[in-house]
């Protein structure tokens, strides 16, 4: 793919893609330059020797646990970003094959469970949804560090949240019923001295808090649909004659090392498939056995010898 395969398509993606590589990096920054040493000091010239020793253990732990969340949860955002997920990794055919259909952008015949994204402008092997936060569609190939990337957000998020909280008590001199209004508004907490703390801290922890609850909610949701063995789409359609057993679903995603692949990005973790073939399960929770492939928001499909337009996202 050229580079303009890992570019945002939008000015939303572009916006939302900036914010992400730029907050994450600030962030482990921010914990480790400063709130890590404001919780266990070290070099305080004020501080007996004895403590500044006993500081060093939880201080280079912290450190060297933001660090292990930092750089997994980056590489796992990279690596969504820059694998290819697209049709073009699979031999397509050159006339129509049974649950295949016709993509009238990209000009060939997709897969089931494949869907032309609009913002990507390429169709997408069992296409999941678009992430603006990523600038890129999660298909089958990426899906795994997708998931990864979340998880790690998640518990980075909520260690932010911990630490930050800490921090705040300590240099707030205890802790105060105004840190709860603070958290969410945390300038104005800051400029009317509810909270009299630095901004940038109590912004941080705000951040952090807020990100906790939607790329926690995001992980939850994405868990529940792999359970299910379901797309986004899918999900939405109440759409689940892919599924199979649990374990199964999730070695569609995770591949065959899904049980600790998710630790380190480079594990290798084969998956069964290649994302264009799926054998359905059941043909009868279709409607009238419609193939699930999708052209920008709308998805064509055959029937009886006819081209109908099914709703899709």
């Amino acid at each position: 793919m050229g580079l303009s395969a890992y570019l945002p398509g939008n000015h939303v993606d572009a916006m939302a893609m900036g914010f992400t590589f730029i907050m994450i990096p600030t962030s482990y920054l921010h914990g480790v330059l400063y709130i890590a040493p404001t919780i266990w000091p070290t070099n305080d010239p004020n501080l007996p020797k004895d403590v500044a020793e006993a500081n060093a253990v939880p201080y280079y732990c912290c450190v060297f646990f933001m660090t292990f969340l930092f750089l997994n949860t980056y590489a796992n955002l990279i690596l969504t970003v820059t694998v290819d997920t697209t049709c073009g990794r699979v031999p397509l055919p050159v006339v129509s094959q049974p649950g295949w259909y016709f993509c009238p952008f990209c000009r060939y015949y997709a897969p089931p469970r494949a869907h032309h994204c609009p913002t990507c402008q390429r169709c997408v092997l069992r296409r999941d949804h678009h992430c603006f936060f990523a600038a890129k569609c999660i298909g089958y190939y990426n899906h795994r560090y997708f998931i990864a990337f979340l998880i790690y957000l998640t518990i980075s998020s909520i260690v932010g949240v911990v630490s930050s909280f800490v921090a705040i008590t300590y240099l707030a001199g205890g802790f105060s019923i105004a840190f709860i209004p603070a958290l969410a508004l945390p300038v104005l907490a800051w400029i009317f001295q509810i909270m009299p703390v630095n901004p940038i801290v109590m912004l941080e922890a705000s951040v952090a808090l807020f990100v906790t609850f939607g790329a926690g909610g995001l992980l939850t949701l994405q868990i529940i649909m792999i359970l299910r063995g379901q797309t986004y789409h899918e999900f939405q359609k109440s759409i689940s004659v892919y599924g199979k057993s649990k374990i199964s679903n999730i070695v569609e995603v995770m591949g065959k090392n899904w049980w600790f692949c998710w630790f380190l990005p480079f594990i290798p973790s084969p998956r069964p498939g290649d994302g264009a073939h799926y054998p359905p399960r059941d043909r009868g929770g279709m409607a009238g056995g419609q193939n699930q492939g999708g052209v920008g928001g709308e998805g064509f499909s055959s029937h009886a010898g006819k081209r109908k337009l099914v709703k899709s996202t």
